[in-house]
């Protein structure tokens, strides 16, 4: 059997120090890729690991700068859009009979363009007030007397306001039941421009008053409200499982 082995030369240059340059070169070259002159004669003298890993580098720096013009494309892209994200709830106003009756709470759903152009477009909300959650294959349908058209100006911000029975929020308050609320909103921004969806989900979980007693029906004791987000149905764009057929049911 015979055994082959190779050995790579070493390049012929001789230092100022009378050192022989101990660079491997390829077989038949004379000099190292340092010492040799001329781009051809650098080339050749690359042994095989050599010019692999050079043309690594060529690659990586090349993969680099590419990844570094499509960040910037996309981040040109997605300034110049609208953004519209959940905020929350604002401040609670009383809504009473005119006697003074409370007969509930309307607290505003806040929304905010963090984009840069304007959003004109229309939003589905719906809810469900039970002790159970919500299950999961929820298809979460929409009220039909909430559905609504709007415009925000960018860096602006718009509310729509939900109306609590004070019942249900007497039974928040005590845990013995479950609130849900959830919304579609779709959009469009620049013209031509592929529509926006955002969707949102929460679960109010807490009602807490900012005076000592939690007596809702006085309305001096105005009520807060703390949410989580649920499980799905928070998301925007491609990343929501029903964008490309809410996208061709709108076009």
């Amino acid at each position: 059997m015979l055994l082959w082995i190779t050995v790579n030369s070493s390049c012929g240059f001789i230092k100022k120090n009378q050192q022989r340059c101990k660079r491997s070169i390829a077989e038949g070259q004379r000099f190292c890729w340092q010492h040799a002159r001329g781009i051809r004669a650098r080339w050749r003298s690359l042994t095989r690991n050599q010019s692999l890993i050079f043309a690594l580098t060529i690659l990586g720096v090349f993969a680099t700068f590419a990844f570094g013009i499509y960040s910037l494309l996309q981040s040109s892209t997605n300034s110049d859009r609208a953004y519209l994200s959940f905020v929350g709830f604002g401040n609670a106003i009383v809504n009473n009979s005119p006697t003074g009756q409370v007969w509930g709470y309307l607290f505003p759903l806040q929304w905010s363009n963090n984009g840069s152009t304007e959003a004109h477009g229309q939003i589905k909300l719906g809810h469900q007030f039970s002790k159970n959650a919500l299950p999961s294959d929820f298809d979460f349908p929409t009220d039909k007397s909430s559905i609504s058209n709007f415009n925000v100006a960018p860096k602006n911000g718009v509310a729509w306001d939900y109306d609590f029975q004070l019942s249900d929020l007497q039974a928040l308050q005590q845990h013995s039941a479950r609130y849900f609320i959830w919304g579609t909103l779709t959009y469009h921004d620049l013209p031509k421009s592929p529509m926006h969806l955002h969707e949102f989900c929460i679960e109010i979980v807490h009602v807490m008053t900012r005076v000592g007693s939690t007596d809702l029906s006085n309305p001096v004791n105005t009520p807060f409200l703390k949410y989580n987000n649920c499980p799905k149905h928070n998301c925007d764009d491609e990343n929501c499982t029903d964008y490309a057929a809410l996208a061709k049911e709108l076009s």
